[in-house]
């Protein structure tokens, strides 16, 4: 996924999720073959960045109620909801992106799918991302990918370190993302382990 596109989700999708956040993400995603889960939503932006760098047998399921939660300075609604199902068709993605308008805390209580990349950015207490981890991570696969948004909350970073079996890969500004390090999981079909993503290169304008 070249820069440019990113430049044009992030300046057409409202959010609060950049530049280099969207370039990990992306660099990331696209070595997911099969599933990517998203934890709160909001309209989009990061969603379709997900949808466009992943192949095309990945499946994308975006979990948010479009309600208020603990920690969330900002008022979401059915507005936000309307929001995001548009973006997704002006972006041409809306068949490669499965919406399910659920609290987050409920959703996992009905999933039975392995994860191959779960994103993490719904109730932002120390408390709701304590249980979506508990929630969700016994889906993801044995070294699948768990990203965190808004590590620069103390108390997002209290719950991370709660959970040793997560250990440490790349991050960029206020994106972490973490590799599931665990001997015991669900019983899971297994998959090759995902390679490291190169650095992108990104174009620079020559001096006049």
């Amino acid at each position: 996924m070249d820069i440019e596109k990113i430049r044009e989700v992030i300046g057409n999708v409202e959010g609060f999720f950049y530049e280099n956040e969207a370039i990990l993400l992306a660099n990331w995603a696209q070595h997911v073959p099969d599933v990517i889960v998203e934890l709160g939503t909001y309209r989009g932006r990061s969603a379709i960045i997900l949808a466009l760098a992943s192949p095309a047998t990945t499946r994308i399921y975006c979990v948010d109620a479009h309600i208020k939660t603990d920690g969330d300075p900002y008022p979401f609604g059915d507005e936000d909801r309307a929001a995001f199902l548009k973006n997704l068709v002006n972006f041409g993605v809306a068949g490669k992106v499965h919406p399910i308008d659920l609290n987050s805390h409920d959703a996992w209580k009905a999933w039975t799918e392995p994860i191959t990349m779960l994103w993490i950015d719904a109730g932002h207490s120390c408390a709701d991302v304590k249980e979506d981890i508990e929630g969700w991570l016994p889906f993801v696969r044995a070294d699948g990918l768990v990203a965190f948004h808004d590590v620069s909350a103390p108390q997002i970073m209290q719950a991370i370190n709660e959970y040793p079996e997560l250990e440490f890969l790349d991050a960029a500004d206020h994106t972490r993302i973490y590799a599931r390090r665990v001997s015991k999981t669900l019983p899971l079909p297994e998959i090759e382990a995902l390679p490291v993503p190169e650095k992108p290169k990104t174009k620079t304008k020559a001096k006049k």
